[in-house]
């Protein structure tokens, strides 16, 4: 992705999400082609190992992008 160029890829993973997270994805994926969503299988245990699987399941999407950056955010960040 060029810095000057369009959005290259957005891959939002759902890590067992239950407020919502899919459907508000899905509404904008709608009309984004480039936003994907990923959806993890949900897990009974919360822990760090989780957003590293979530984060590996994103990546794996992006891998063989041409571009500048990868990010990471979760819901809780603000920018």
């Amino acid at each position: 992705m060029a810095a000057d160029g369009p959005t290259a890829k957005w891959i939002i993973v759902s890590d067992g999400s239950t407020d919502g997270t899919d459907d508000i994805v899905n509404k904008y994926a709608a009309e984004h082609p480039w936003i994907e969503l990923v959806r993890m299988p949900e897990r009974r245990e919360r822990h760090f190992a989780g957003k590293v699987h979530a984060f590996n399941a994103g990546y794996a999407r992006v891998r063989d992008l041409q571009c500048e950056m990868v990010g990471s955010l979760d819901g809780d960040i603000l920018i």
